[in-house]
């Protein structure tokens, strides 16, 4: 991985771990990290977003709504907040509401599958597991996430 080309930039982590596939990694099992931090780890003075791992990705191109539409799908995302701004006017502008799972360690409880399960965790249409706040048009965290800084 080039991590002196990324160091200051956004990198969006769209992986999933399967440890049929990827062979198992203790942290992952243990849910005690994220996909998503280990790749961080790789890449000092990048900036990683885990997102769009929890959509088909043709379902980018033909799922995506106006704001405001009943039901509208929502992305999580986690990182940090200054990146988060970014890729979340990114999900915006697919069409998709963006739901704010906090950082790369709080993120893993939405986004990464969790040990055993055979598919990622899904975050239910714009509906919000407890500990979760939405995205601020824009991408700002709401709520306690920005009292937490996430």
């Amino acid at each position: 991985m080039p991590a002196a080309e990324l160091a200051g930039k956004t990198v969006i982590d769209t992986s999933n771990y399967h440890p049929q596939r990827d062979g198992q990694i203790a942290g992952l099992d243990a849910t005690s990290t994220s996909s998503s931090e280990l790749l961080a780890g790789h890449m000092p003075g990048a900036h990683a977003v885990m997102a769009f791992n929890n959509i088909y990705f043709k379902d980018l191109g033909s799922q995506g709504q106006p704001a405001g539409t009943p039901d509208r799908r929502g992305l999580p995302i986690g990182g940090d907040a200054a990146a988060k701004r970014a890729v979340a006017d990114l999900i915006e502008q697919f069409g998709f509401h963006v739901v704010d799972a906090g950082g790369l360690a709080e993120g893993r409880r939405c986004l990464q599958p969790a040990a055993g399960r055979r598919r990622p965790a899904r975050c239910a249409r714009r509906g919000l597991r407890p500990g979760q706040a939405e995205a601020q048009p824009g991408g700002g965290p709401s709520g306690s996430d920005r009292s937490r800084g996430a």
